[in-house]
């Protein structure tokens, strides 16, 4: 099973993390009364990598960048991962299940921290494209996250940045430093370099007509 819960009160989550919280809640509830039921849970940081058709927020941030949509950067920290990575990790478990001593065991399959002024220009130099340099200041984001709202309803056309997801990453930054030794060492897993995930992304973005091919 996939989640990202990380040690959280449901007060404090918003809608998307108090799904996930009550969720695990009820799966633990279950295992409790279903012994014979075994569970793994692999928790992932944020995913990237090629096939994201979505696109999630990945896919679409990286299409963004590329396309040179962003008006400057914006905070945030996250933990970034390879779907890729994920999934084997995924295997592994799932492998692992029936021979663990635990019940419900959890894997941090997190990847690496980042902050965004670091992640965007590693998409430029791979998109061969000049990113923002500057910071877009928290107040001034939230602005332009409302305008992108009201110009979306207008015209249809997807948020390039979202009210909600600029107080999540002001409520979240920092937040994002999680330590997956557990699931390397007892998952066997190893996260391939970040520049490998977005190149290949970019690629099948590319090949999949998402985004003209780099010159």
């Amino acid at each position: 099973m996939i989640d990202e819960t990380c040690s959280r009160e449901v007060a404090d989550a918003d809608d998307y993390y108090r799904s996930k919280i009550l969720t695990d809640e009820v799966i633990q509830n279950f295992i409790q009364t279903h012994q014979d039921m075994k569970v793994a849970f692999v928790l992932p940081g944020w995913m990237w990598g090629p096939g994201d058709i979505g696109p999630t927020s990945a896919g679409q941030l990286l299409i963004d960048v590329s396309n040179q949509r962003l008006p400057g950067l914006i905070p945030g920290s996250f933990s970034v991962v390879d779907a890729r990575d994920v999934a084997t990790a995924q295997i592994s478990a799932a492998n692992k299940i029936h021979t663990s001593d635990v019940n419900g065991e959890k894997y941090l399959v997190a990847g690496r921290h980042m902050v965004m002024k670091d992640l965007i220009p590693v998409i430029g130099r791979i998109a061969k494209i000049t990113t923002p340099q500057r910071y877009i200041p928290l107040p001034l984001l939230y602005i332009f996250a409302i305008a992108y709202e009201f110009y979306a309803r207008i015209t249809g056309n997807h948020v390039l940045i979202s009210l909600a997801t600029v107080k999540l990453m002001s409520r979240e930054m920092d937040r994002t430093h999680f330590d997956s030794s557990k699931a390397t060492s007892k998952l066997g897993i190893k996260f391939r370099p970040l520049q490998e995930t977005i190149q290949d992304s970019l690629n099948w973005y590319q090949q999949s007509g998402w985004l003209k091919p780099i010159n």
